[in-house]
């Protein structure tokens, strides 16, 4: 486990030991050099879903974190970018669930 994927999944686990307040639901997409637009596109909208039905069951205090694990090791960088910048695909606006977060850890650039 590196650093970042440390540090994300304990502040996970902390505001999950908050309580119902912030307790939130966690998926990581493990990215690499043959993860995919489609992939992630597809994390994203399963992550959506979740939220959606997290507020339903658990109400708007319960959060849903979607977490991209070394983001930029992937052709499919700019995807990741425009989701989480730009908050559309392909151009076209995304209306996510304001209870969907999404984080993302980067590697450092190696020579």
């Amino acid at each position: 486990m590196c650093r970042s994927t440390f540090l994300v999944s304990k502040f996970v686990f902390f505001l999950s030991f908050l309580g119902k307040i912030l307790d939130p639901a966690f998926k990581k997409l493990q990215v690499h050099g043959g993860t995919t637009h489609e992939d992630i596109i597809k994390t994203v909208k399963t992550a959506e879903v979740e939220a959606n039905r997290n507020v339903v069951l658990y109400g708007r205090h319960m959060y849903t974190v979607l977490f991209f694990d070394e983001a930029n090791t992937t052709e499919a960088i700019g995807i990741i970018k425009e989701i989480m910048c730009d908050k559309s695909i392909a151009g076209k606006s995304l209306k996510l669930c304001e209870n969907l977060k999404i984080i993302a850890a980067c590697n450092p650039y190696r020579k």
